[in-house]
């Protein structure tokens, strides 16, 4: 994979450190960068476990994914609830039509119930 020690030295120049080695062909073979995990890491997520970071990638998720929820008040989503909020097609606008419609939680589990109970 052609995994060179300035790859490794990038992550551990941002503080992501020991990562396990089958996690770092994962990383190269999927192109993360360290400045792919620093902007999770700079969008208030630490300790950010590898298999997270490969799911997000996986999903072409960043950080940007996370701002019309927050404007919607879902200011502390679990990392590894992105992946599941963006395969079941919820969005900030999804939400925000359901609570327009008078659908309101402050969970947005809920939301990707509701979005599978209905598609």
């Amino acid at each position: 994979m052609d995994i060179s020690s300035d790859y490794i030295k990038g992550f551990n120049d941002i503080g992501y450190t020991n990562i396990p080695i089958h996690s770092l062909i994962a990383f190269k073979s999927m192109d993360v960068t360290p400045a792919f995990v620093k902007s999770f890491m700079d969008a208030g997520y630490k300790d950010i476990a590898a298999h997270n970071i490969i799911a997000l990638k996986s999903m072409d998720i960043k950080p940007s994914f996370l701002e019309g929820f927050k404007k919607l008040g879902f200011t502390d989503i679990p990392l590894n609830e992105l992946p599941a909020l963006k395969s079941s097609g919820v969005t900030p606008e999804y939400v925000a039509s359901m609570q327009q419609k008078g659908f309101k939680s402050n969970n947005l589990r809920k939301y990707i119930q509701l979005k599978n109970s209905f598609n």
